[in-house]
Parts: structure tokens; C-alpha cells; sequence
């Protein structure tokens, strides 16, 4: 199936603001992320999860499509996660990342011409 990353991102970022996680433990909180995009995407879309990126370049917690889903609760400085997430935009395999987090920090809307946005794991506890 052939979706725009933009467009996918678009729906990832919906998905997640609105889904009531457990943010208790992060392997717990992929677990239900992952669920929730499962269950909420087309089928057809692989939702592939502990995605090892080319190069070194990290294991991105998923990627679906062409596009990159880094999750972080509490841990990380404002600083690793952005190296963390320009090291991802390298990828040939990512055209758009999502950072979805409780972490409050601010984002640039672009890492080397790769869009980035966030979403607040939160979120979804406030409905």
C-alpha cells in the first residue's frame, strides 16, 4: 500500500495523540504504541518495530513506511534526542520523523530536509 509519508505521519501523529498509553515503562509503552497503530492504520502497512537503520545509524523504535516513530518518556537530554534524531534523518530509509514523547522540548520543523514532528504521549489522558 502506498501512502505519503507526510500524509502517514499525519495519521501516526492523530493515532498518538489520542491513545491513552502506559508511560510506566518504555518497553510497555512501545508495546501499546504499537498496538494502537496496528489497529488504527491500513491494512497493508507493515508497522515494523525496533527498526535497524542502514549505516550504524541506530535502531529507530519503528518504522512504517517511510516513516521514522522515535518514542521517548522521560529519559534524554533535549540534546541527545535531537542528535539521535538527526543521526536518524540520514537514513535513506526515512523521509519523515515523529517523536513522540511526554517530554516537553522544542523541535526544529526540519532536520537535514527530513520534516519533524512531535506528539504528546500525554495527550490522550486529557480527553
Amino acid at each position: 500500500m502506498s501512502v505519503s509519508p507526510l500524509r502517514l505521519a499525519g495519521d501516526i501523529r492523530r493515532i498518538l495523540s489520542t491513545a491513552r498509553v502506559d508511560l510506566s515503562d518504555e518497553k510497555r509503552t512501545q508495546a501499546e504504541i504499537e498496538r494502537e497503530l496496528v489497529k488504527a492504520l491500513p491494512d497493508g502497512l507493515v508497522v515494523e518495530r525496533e527498526a535497524r537503520l542502514e549505516d550504524d545509524l541506530g535502531i529507530i523504535d519503528f518504522l512504517i513506511g517511510r516513516v521514522g516513530v522515535e518514542v521517548k518518556r522521560r529519559s534524554g537530554s533535549p540534546r541527545s534526542i535531537l542528535r539521535q534524531l538527526e543521526r536518524y534523518s540520514r537514513s535513506s530509509s526515512v523521509d519523515v520523523l515523529v517523536l513522540a514523547s511526554n517530554k516537553a522540548m522544542a523541535l526544529p520543523a526540519a532536520l537535514r530536509g527530513v520534516p519533524l514532528y512531535r506528539v504528546s504521549l500525554g495527550a490522550g489522558w486529557l480527553l
